[in-house]
């Protein structure tokens, strides 16, 4: 028994027809998942359709066979060669914590030995050395690799239980107006209307980059881009991080 699941395609609900889903292009597209009379389940992943139904007929009539034991380096470098939505500085950013605070917390260690206790200890250690708020991005990023593996068959999936750090809550302090003012006028003179602008609107830094006279209504900003990089001293714009980054 089982079914092998198109990943790069879903129905839509209104029609009934197929439809690119959002994995569209990452990863291998079929994954077959075999349930044996017993209960028990495996699952692989495949690039053709034709392999998937091969293992899948062969698993329904074999016992499953063990998941291979993957190192979790190469796991994690697997999955960040399949983030094709990251900008520049989000990869850049991502590779860094999984350089420099993922591998070398699990060093030499394959997927399945990644226990709760593990983990767990990985997360009391970052928490000596970094924010709260970072050692929850790291753990986002431990998880999600972690997912991926499940979805190929390798493991079960992220363990369960794991506690993480407390973030404290800061209370959001405004500057006074004497502040403000003593920052415009520190500026350069081209520069001293960002700083008013910065201070009344709460903007991100990218996000005051990407504003122009065109977004300008009055009163109102409309908030559409931020600036991305600047490549050959010209600015290069993008969208918004999130859907609800675009706004008035």
């Amino acid at each position: 028994m089982g079914h092998v699941r198109d990943r790069w395609m879903r129905r839509n609900p209104d029609t009934g027809r197929k439809v690119r889903a959002e994995r569209w292009g990452k990863g291998k597209r079929y994954q077959a998942r075999a349930v044996r009379a017993d209960g028990s389940t495996a699952t692989a992943a495949f690039d053709l359709l034709a392999d998937a139904e091969l293992w899948l007929a062969k698993a329904s009539i074999e016992p499953l066979a063990v998941a291979p034991r993957v190192g979790f380096a190469a796991a994690a470098d697997d999955w960040l060669a399949h983030q094709l939505h990251f900008r520049d500085s989000m990869a850049e950013a991502t590779k860094r914590r999984v350089e420099t605070m993922l591998k070398p917390a699990f060093e030499g260690l394959a997927l399945r030995d990644l226990t709760r206790a593990r983990v767990q200890a990985a997360v009391a250690d970052w928490s000596t050395r970094y924010a709260p708020s970072t050692v929850e991005v790291a753990y986002s990023h431990l998880t999600s690799i972690l997912k991926a593996a499940h979805l190929d068959g390798l493991v079960d999936g992220p363990p369960e239980g794991v506690g993480l750090p407390r973030k404290p809550r800061v209370r959001v302090v405004p500057l006074t107006d004497a502040k403000v003012a003593a920052l415009r006028m520190s500026m350069p003179e081209s520069l001293r209307s960002l700083v008013v602008v910065a201070a009344a609107s709460g903007l991100q830094p990218s996000e005051l980059a990407g504003l122009s006279w065109s977004r300008i209504d009055g009163q109102v900003l409309r908030v559409d881009r931020q600036l991305v990089r600047v490549e050959a001293g010209r600015p290069v714009f993008g969208p918004p991080k999130s859907a609800a980054g675009d706004r008035r």
